[in-house]
């Protein structure tokens, strides 16, 4: 027989082992028949024995089918893979077999055959299947997280998942997935369609977190300013997002954040690193230092910790703290060379150099020479003056990092705009090259400056006749030039100079002092200098008061780069812009920090004002910035330390001027004068602040204006102002003459204003010489007669009561175009004489109506107008405040206005209106509203310190104390203005006084005795005698006498002491009867209770007087007891069998109160006696108190207050109230 062909032999073979997999009757059997089957194919080429033979085709189709029909658990990837290459028309039985292992939920089955996926030419892929699965069966939930087990992301798939049944169990495990894969790109882009299709912000956390870990800390940022932290409840999803926060550089977010959690008693590690991270990065370094002191247990495990420990008192300087905790965790800081840096630093700042230097040495064995070592050595260095140590470790940290030396000059330049001086100084003294030493003759002048001061300076331009005009000479003297000192010193360089240099001498001396000077004489030298700081104080000047003012082309080119940054930075101040990192110049006295101080952005102003000063040797400008920024912050012990050291250093002008403005402010004329006169005798004449000295004098004495007119007269200057100071001071004395030919030279002056006329008008009629005022009219018709004028004519007459007069010149006025908002008094005037249609024509054209049209209204009866003047007000203006204010004086008792009032504060939530509402709402005893509004507005507005009194006051009259301290305690956190924080300690002192709530008063005086004034020290020091902490209180008294305690305070304090120390022995033995008598169940007789009370026979007495003696005059506020009753029977009704009012005892009240305050519950039961004992009458007409009168007598309730406060839940009052109607209706009296 012939040899058969191989690939019919293949062909037998194939169809031999098909029919042995389709003949086997188990799954194990089939199994093994299946791998005999893989084998053969592997070793065939698979293609081409099933794309000849049908029926080959026709069995692997067999096979397959039973394989996903009955045997899913022996499918694998293999299996599939080999039927794909055997028959490319398969789809169907590939896409089934995908639904069979889904289905069935085997997904690390379908993950490894996805990860096996194979592509073959003409056949879809595993993924193609899976995804076209999921879309048939409308199944993409196993789909998603089998596509997660491979890391794979695909947008179309996923999209249909989180759009349609999508769970959080599901989201989490194709988010684990993702992560264990290291598929963060994927894990953001599934992040981002959850985030859409949820609004659920753990995935925004989430893709936060993710982005960051990607690098994109954009990305990051974007995602996290999507956040609305007040939707955010769990504790560690804010967790994470304080972090995050804290990486993005949203620093007061991350510290609000960790704050809350920690305020919480939710603490970590993690979010005490992310506190103390915010603080240092808010220049808070203080904070942080005093944090983390509090937290040392956790920093004593935590390398980050104790880092940012170490710089938070490096920025401070407070090295102590820091050094205390480091000393106790040597096996820590022996890990982490930056800690051991900082140990060693700290040790040599402590003076501990021989410990500093052992553990340098030990330092150095392990780690050699690295940049932290020689950062420590060189420390050690420099504390103990070791200069050429010093300098030699410089070199070598510096040569770690190389720059170019080769060069002489550029290394001279290197040297110099490093601002290594000294190292300058010695290469140029051993350089041999004419032309270099010649070249950088000023800047080894500038260097001399630099490392050994002025006179060094001096010596050096004299010796080697020094050029003083060269730029970098002047740019380093006025850069120096800071201090008296330095002054003196460079006025020594007029006696060898020329005369240009003696005027670029002078013009530096008078920047400095905040003189003006002629800039005009500078032009030449600095064309030729090209002084790049010469030429920016010349431009600063006019750049200050406008941005684009012109500057000189040549003289711009100089400073072009510090001019354009200046001239950007302000015009984006004055703007609004909030700018990061604003960049300032000490040496042009700080013109970005006096910006932002101009427009009271008064930290940013700090924040700048302290990056750009070197704080090892601030200048008197920064002191005298700084006394601004604390003085406009109501700082002003703080402000007047910084003015007292700026002057110390230099007399400055500019200093003086700001200190003259305090004096005005605070009315001191003799202060004021004194300092006009010490600026107008150094040339400061044009530096005074004459606008507020004119207003100033118009408050004062003639003897100040005398006083301040002989300064002018001295200084051989004048100006409008001190013509007006001059002029009124004639009219003050009655020197009419001379007040009237200044008021006419005035008023012929561009200068000039209404105020003015009015004056000169005022003069001439005192005078006797009212015709003159044609004279007036003549003076002022060269320069033409304006609305400004005519409108100040006619605020005359109206002062004087004359409207036709006034309304004539308005007239006037008017016809010229000037504003109407500018002449209030014309619609007024109309309104007064009746002329209600004029008015109303001159109103419509006001922009700011305020209070005119709704006297219009109120005056002419169109009420329903004022109504709908609030009903449709839109827009907060200035003026709604007074409005508000007229509206509710006078139409409150109308309902229709009042409730449009209301509901205007509800719509805009204006807290002046509320706060008006609030008082109103007071007044009219309808408590419980104010307190609803009240809340509102400290909702919305929280620094409100004066809603906050009122709520807190009015919750303490009805004695909801607790309410009001979580108010205040929350605030006394609050970074506000010291005076507001005072204020609110002192309203919290009180509050818990009268509550008799004296430990709370004592823990507020531990937690805040920076706060303490001459109030608040009053309730702390009387809460210690009435806790019997006498000894604290002698010394507190002692320590604070005739400093917050006047001696007749101090007399009151000492008789306080003696007697309640006299009366504590009392209460002890008052309070063992209370409890025993409520034991008991009765009360004890006297001589029972001293046997029983173990009381001394000596006081026994003084301590039944205790029961016996009420004071039944004592003033009791009636809310806060009514309240405190209250709460006390419901209680007594609930847990005793008291049924009966007249059977509850003082001892019954004592030991019900929640607060066992025995003269708090003998003042009670003083209370219910007296309550007891008022006639009432009854209030028929009170519909409430009707309709809880018919539930009782319908229930049949015994009539005693102790039932109708526990049945109605009403106070004491309100229940008597309630007997005296069922009194009347039914003629009973049994309670009583």
């Amino acid at each position: 027989m012939a040899d058969e062909p191989a690939n019919a032999v293949s062909d037998k073979r194939v169809l031999s082992a098909l029919d042995s997999v389709i003949k086997s009757n188990n799954s194990s059997e089939k199994g093994e028949r299946l791998k005999s089957l893989l084998k053969l194919l592997n070793e065939l080429e698979v293609q081409k024995v099933f794309q000849t033979n049908e029926k080959a085709r026709e069995k692997l189709s067999i096979i397959a089918d039973s394989i996903v029909l009955n045997y899913p658990e022996l499918a694998d990837p293999e299996i599939i893979e080999t039927f794909m290459h055997a028959d490319m028309r398969r789809e169907n039985l590939i896409l089934d077999y995908m639904k069979s292992i889904v289905m069935t939920s085997n997904r690390e089955l379908a993950a490894k055959f996805l990860k096996s996926e194979t592509i073959i030419p003409g056949l879809p892929t595993s993924s193609d299947l899976m995804k076209k699965m999921a879309f048939m069966t409308d199944d993409y939930e196993h789909a998603s997280i089998i596509f997660s087990m491979n890391g794979r992301f695909d947008r179309e798939l996923f999209s249909e998942y989180v759009s349609g049944r999508q769970t959080e169990v599901i989201n989490s495990i194709i988010i684990k997935n993702f992560k264990e894969k290291g598929k963060f790109l994927e894990l953001a882009e599934f992040l981002k369609l959850l985030r859409i299709a949820t609004g659920n912000p753990a995935y925004t956390i989430e893709l936060a977190s993710t982005m960051k870990r990607l690098g994109d800390i954009n990305g990051m940022k974007d995602v996290l300013s999507s956040i609305d932290i007040r939707k955010i409840d769990e504790s560690a999803q804010k967790h994470s997002l304080a972090e995050l926060y804290n990486q993005a550089g949203e620093n007061e977010l991350a510290l609000n954040i960790s704050n809350e959690l920690l305020n919480s008693g939710f603490e970590t590690q993690e979010i005490i690193i992310v506190k103390a991270k915010s603080l240092l990065s808010l220049d808070r370094p203080e904070e942080c230092l005093y944090f983390l002191q509090q937290k040392e247990a956790v920093c004593k495990k935590s390398e980050e910790l104790l880092i940012l420990l170490c710089k938070a008192g490096e920025q401070i300087n407070n090295y102590r703290v820091p050094l205390d905790i480091l000393t106790d965790v040597q096996d820590i800081i022996q890990k982490n060379q930056f800690l051991w840096k900082y140990f060693i630093i700290f040790l040599a700042r402590d003076s501990k150099f021989d410990l500093a230097n052992k553990k340098l040495s030990e330092m150095e064995k392990q780690f050699q020479d690295s940049r932290e070592v020689l950062e420590a050595r060189l420390f050690i260095q420099s504390t103990l003056n070791k200069e050429s140590d010093a300098i030699n470790t410089a070199q070598r940290i510096f040569e770690n990092d190389p720059g170019d030396d080769k060069s002489a000059r550029l290394l001279l330049n290197a040297l110099y705009s490093n601002k290594n001086y000294k190292q300058f100084i010695e290469f140029y003294d051993k350089a041999i090259n004419d032309s270099i030493i010649s070249q950088f003759r000023s800047m080894a002048a500038s260097a001399h400056l630099f490392v050994n001061g002025v006179a060094d300076m001096v010596q050096y331009v004299k010796k080697y006749s020094v050029n003083i005009s060269e730029a970098h000479l002047v740019d380093a003297l006025i850069e120096s030039i800071r201090t008296e000192e330095q002054i003196k010193e460079i006025q020594r360089l007029k006696d060898f100079v020329s005369m240009s240099e003696i005027e670029i001498v002078n013009s530096i001396i008078a920047w400095a002092k905040g003189i003006l000077f002629d800039t005009e004489g500078l032009r030449d030298i600095v064309i030729v200098s090209c002084s790049e700081k010469l030429s920016a104080i010349i431009s600063l000047r006019s750049i200050m008061i406008d941005t684009n003012s012109n500057i000189d082309q040549n003289i711009y080119k100089c400073g072009k780069n510090i001019i354009d940054s200046i001239k950007e930075t302000i015009a984006s101040i004055k703007k609004g812009a909030v700018l990061k990192n604003i960049e300032d110049y000490p040496y042009l006295n700080y013109p970005n920090t006096q910006t932002l101080i101009s427009v009271k952005r008064f930290k940013e102003a700090s924040e700048t004002l302290i990056k750009a000063t070197n704080p090892r040797n601030p200048d008197p400008y920064y002191y005298y910035l700084e006394g601004v920024i604390s003085g406009a912050q109501g700082n002003t012990g703080v402000a007047s330390k910084n003015l007292e050291k700026a002057l110390s250093m230099l007399d400055s002008a500019t200093f003086r001027s700001y200190l003259l403005r305090e004096y005005m402010k605070a009315g001191d004329d003799k202060r004021a004068i004194a300092e006009t006169e010490k600026i107008i005798k150094m040339a400061g004449f044009d530096a005074l602040p004459f606008s507020e000295i004119y207003e100033f004098s118009r408050k004062m004495s003639a003897d100040f204006c005398s006083n301040i007119i002989d300064l002018f007269d001295y200084s051989g200057k004048d100006n409008i102002y001190t013509m007006r100071i001059r002029r009124d001071h004639y009219i003050e004395i009655m020197d009419d003459p001379r007040a009237i030919e200044l008021s006419k030279n005035i008023i012929s002056m561009k200068e000039r204003n209404a105020r003015d006329v009015m004056t000169y008008l005022a003069v001439l009629k005192r005078s006797g010489k009212g015709s003159m005022i044609e004279e007036v009219i003549e003076i002022l018709s060269g320069t033409d007669l304006n609305g400004e004028i005519h409108a100040s004519f006619g605020d005359y007459y109206q002062s004087k009561g004359e409207f036709e007069n006034a309304i004539y010149h308005y007239d006037k006025a008017d016809a010229d175009g000037f504003d109407p908002d500018r002449m209030p008094g014309y619609a007024d005037c109309l309104i007064e004489l009746g002329k209600y249609g004029d008015a109303s024509k001159v109103i419509s054209r006001m922009k700011e109506k305020g209070i005119l049209e709704v006297k219009l209204y109120l005056r002419s009866g169109e009420i329903e107008k004022i109504i709908n003047i609030l009903r449709n007000k839109k827009n907060r203006a200035t003026s709604d405040d007074e409005i508000y204010s007229f509206i509710a004086l006078t139409l409150w008792k109308n309902s229709e206005v009042r409730n449009s009032l209301i509901s205007l504060y509800e719509r805009d939530g204006n807290p002046v209106l509320g706060k008006l509402i609030a008082r109103k709402l007071l007044d009219s005893r309808e408590t419980e509203k104010a307190i609803q509004i009240m809340r509102n507005i400290l909702k919305n507005a929280p620094n409100d310190i004066e809603n906050v009194i009122m709520l807190c006051e009015t919750l303490a009259k009805l004695a909801r104390e607790e309410e009001a301290n979580v108010i205040l305690k929350k605030l006394l956190k609050e970074n506000l203005k010291a005076d507001d924080l005072k204020q609110l300690f002192t309203v919290f002192t009180e509050i818990n006084f009268n509550a008799r709530m004296f430990e709370t008063v004592m823990k507020g005086f531990e937690d805040y005795p920076m706060l303490i004034n001459k109030d608040s020290i009053n309730y702390i020091i009387r809460s210690m005698i009435e806790l019997e902490f006498y000894d604290r209180a002698e010394k507190l008294i002692s320590k604070l006498h005739n400093k917050m305690i006047p001696q007749e305070r101090f007399d009151e304090y000492e008789e306080l002491l003696r007697k309640k120390e006299e009366f504590a022995e009392v209460l002890y033995f008052a309070v063992r009867i209370m409890k025993l008598e409520f034991k008991a169940g009765r009360k004890l007789d006297q001589r029972e209770a001293i046997i029983k009370a173990e009381i001394p026979v000596e006081i026994a007495g003084e301590v039944f007087q205790f029961f016996t003696e009420l004071d039944e005059e004592v003033k009791l506020p009636a809310e806060a007891f009514d309240a405190l009753a209250k709460e006390t029977l419901k209680l007594i009704r609930k847990k005793t069998n008291i049924r009966s009012i007249n059977e509850v005892t003082i001892s019954v009240l004592f030991n019900m109160m929640q607060r066992k305050d025995p003269l708090v519950a003998r003042n009670l039961y003083i209370y219910i006696r007296r309550m007891l004992k008022e006639k009432r009458k009854p209030k028929i007409d009170d519909e409430d108190l009707n309709r809880i009168l018919r539930i009782a007598m319908k229930e049949n309730l015994v009539p005693d207050p102790l039932n109708m406060i526990v049945r109605f839940d009403i106070g004491l009052n309100r229940s008597l109230d309630l007997l005296a109607l069922m009194d009347y209706v039914s003629k009973m009296n049994p309670w009583r």
